[in-house]
């Protein structure tokens, strides 16, 4: 008996299998203590779904930031993630 191979995976959109929101929003809560960033943000952090990382760096650090400042917000906030 030969048996078919599994095609199949699982995609979690956060809520279906876990709620990881609590977790997101805290590592927000994190990088701006880290970086003196006050809680103003918070709620432009908060409703940032949909939206990239670098998209929200931008918008609460600057827009002037360069490019490899962005990607390193980013990859910090994802490691407290």
């Amino acid at each position: 008996m030969t048996r078919a191979p599994i095609a199949a995976f699982i995609f979690d959109i956060d809520g279906t299998i876990i709620d990881s929101m609590p977790y997101y929003n805290r590592s927000w809560n994190l990088l701006f203590e880290r970086h003196g960033i006050g809680d103003e943000h918070l709620k432009l952090a908060h409703r940032g779904a949909g939206r990239t990382g670098a998209e929200l760096i931008r918008e609460i650090f600057g827009a002037h930031l360069p490019d490899a400042r962005v990607r390193a917000l980013v990859d910090e906030k994802e490691d407290i993630y």
